[in-house]
């Protein structure tokens, strides 16, 4: 089973975060409901993340959801039990008692992409006989792990139907503006991008 260096890379990507012009710019334009989460304190510590999530916990997630979650995930989740920024899109990683299924939570985000999936199809291609794309395929398998964009759609989903030889779920950053979704090979590998979008 590979083993992630996660409290090495949360470490640094927090304080990269903090020390963000992006970041500086959500602050003063964050809601009120989301003070309590940058605290003076929070900022100081310089770690954005939360206390790991107890094996019992992770299990009983697992429990919920029918199925175990992949190695990167559960890894992530003992280290820091979901995380306060990932960027201007993604205001909050969620913690494995909020985690579900899209389609439990969300199945208006489902219905509304691939109604709009079909009437584009129809429009552009003269047929609504396309194969269907990835995403309109395994939309409605997906775990969402995130708050949706405040303005928008924009989300993080973890689809267990495309899954490697390392048992790693495929990772989506997903919105109605993103020609589908943004699809990587692992959690893991998401927040590696995402890491890498922070200047």
């Amino acid at each position: 089973m590979p083993h992630y260096t996660w409290n090495e890379f949360l470490l640094t990507w927090s304080k990269k975060i903090i020390g963000s012009q992006e970041f500086a710019t959500f602050l003063t334009q964050a809601r009120n409901e989301d003070s309590d989460r940058y605290t003076p304190d929070v900022l100081a510590s310089g770690w954005l993340g939360y206390p790991g999530a107890t094996e019992e916990e992770i299990v009983a997630a697992e429990n919920r959801l029918g199925i175990a979650l992949p190695p990167d995930y559960r890894e992530f989740l003992q280290v820091s039990n979901g995380w306060r920024w990932v960027n201007s899109f993604i205001p909050r990683l969620w913690s494995v008692q909020d985690i579900h299924w899209l389609r439990v939570i969300d199945p208006e985000t489902i219905n509304g992409w691939n109604a709009g999936w079909d009437i584009g199809r129809k429009l552009y291609s003269g047929s609504g006989e396309d194969d269907e794309i990835h995403e309109q395929k395994y939309l409605s398998s997906t775990l969402r792990v995130s708050d949706v964009e405040y303005a928008g759609t924009a989300m993080l989903l973890l689809n267990p139907e495309i899954v490697n030889s390392s048992g790693e779920w495929e990772a989506w950053f997903f919105a109605h503006w993103v020609p589908g979704a943004d699809i990587y090979a692992s959690f893991w590998d998401l927040m590696q991008a995402f890491e890498n979008t922070i200047n």
